[in-house]
């Protein structure tokens, strides 16, 4: 049986985490399309791709929280 590497988002279609799954057995919250490095994908279904879905404003703060993180 083929594997193929899916990824699975919430109700939301934001990214949740990858998997591996039998190729006739993509779950309805998956898909193929692999998300790039966003803060926050967000898959947009009817167009079979990925959206930054995080304002700049919640970026700006990951990124801080980030920076402090390394110095501890």
């Amino acid at each position: 049986m083929d594997m193929i590497q899916v990824f699975v988002y919430d109700s939301d279609f934001i990214f949740d985490y990858p998997e591996i799954v039998p190729a006739d057995s993509v779950p309805d919250n998956a898909t193929t399309v692999q998300p790039p490095g966003y803060w926050r994908a967000q898959f947009q279904k009817d167009r079979k791709l990925w959206i930054e879905s995080a304002s700049d404003e919640q970026i700006n703060e990951m990124r801080q929280q980030m920076r402090e993180s390394v110095k501890e």
